[in-house]
């Protein structure tokens, strides 16, 4: 995703806002993502924690 921002970063030609939506929303979705995955972890080592030490 960085080097197809990089190459449209490049371009002297203006995107669209439909482009610029689409594309801050494919973002926002892959850094949500990936914060959202390491929440679970996180909650599930947690409660295995809680499980093994009772």
């Amino acid at each position: 995703m960085v080097d197809a921002m990089k190459k449209v970063a490049n371009l002297d030609v203006e995107l669209s806002v439909e482009d610029q939506r689409n594309l801050l929303s494919v973002r926002y979705k892959n850094v949500v993502g990936a914060c959202r995955a390491s929440w679970r972890i996180l909650s599930l080592n947690r409660a295995e924690g809680g499980s093994q030490r009772e």
